[in-house]
């Protein structure tokens, strides 16, 4: 289901086969915002793919806590085994730069979620934690073993509560980076950052983009008296082989954008 095709009704039999799921034997909650999902998924499905490949591949039961690479800065998982917590030792969050997707492998824990425009802020944005701190009402579900939760950069969350008795609880949570409409627009493989070399990589640029720097570089030669009079001609902008494969379809990106 391509990204600009997501009504209602194809999002929700999309959302209902699993196929996205990759073969993982788990359960989404009912309260992941789908058409959200969809658009996430269809615009990075590469994360995504590698976030539940990871959840299929391992042992959840069996996993040691702590910190995994997946996808260098772009998909991390952390594994936790603690006490959940009473109400008010948790916080509304919500994320900027991450999506998260936070499974219950044992234990029952409660996490609530509300939008994030209608939530009041109580601490701003910090870039160095990604995330935003509120006060809100919100609606609360009781996850249990193999039943996950997705909350975007839409979603204010309030994770790790107990519904009684404090009981330990194993979870994972996997932070996938999302992507926004227009990123893909221009960029439309992704974007890869590299932290090492601090460096950041497109695999490909829209080829209608991609266009527009030899177009201005022949206009201002003609400003400067070097004409060039076939400079809008079609045939002035070199395609190759390989990119004339995806210019129909960036050029449609572009309309229904």
């Amino acid at each position: 289901m391509p990204v600009n095709e997501g009504s209602k009704s194809k999002t929700k039999k999309w959302f209902k086969k699993k196929e996205w799921l990759g073969g993982a034997k788990l359960t989404p909650h009912k309260s992941i915002d789908k058409k959200e999902f969809a658009r996430q998924y269809h615009l990075n499905k590469l994360f995504w793919d590698r976030a539940f490949a990871f959840l299929k591949e391992h042992n959840l039961d069996s996993l040691p806590k702590g910190k995994y690479i997946i996808d260098g800065d772009n998909v991390t998982a952390s594994v936790t085994e603690d006490p959940s917590k009473d109400i008010d030792k948790t916080n509304w969050e919500s994320h900027r730069k991450f999506a998260d997707i936070q499974c219950i492998i044992s234990g029952e824990e409660k996490m609530g979620i509300y939008p994030v425009s209608k939530a009041t802020i109580t601490k701003t944005y910090d870039e160095k934690r990604d995330a935003a701190n509120y006060s809100a009402k919100g609606k609360f579900y009781v996850g249990g073993p193999g039943v996950f939760f997705i909350f975007f950069p839409s979603d204010a969350h309030r994770p790790n509560i107990t519904p009684g008795g404090n009981k330990v609880v194993k979870k994972i949570v996997i932070k996938v980076r999302v992507v926004e409409r227009l990123q893909y627009l221009v960029f439309p493989e992704g974007i890869l950052y590299s932290k090492q070399k601090n460096r950041v990589r497109a695999r490909r640029v829209n080829e209608i983009f991609a266009a527009i720097e030899p177009l201005a570089k022949d206009l201002e030669e003609n400003k400067k008296g070097n004409l060039k009079k076939d400079c809008l001609k079609p045939h002035s902008v070199p395609i190759t082989s390989q990119s004339s494969n995806f210019l129909g379809s960036d050029l449609n990106e572009i309309l229904e954008f």
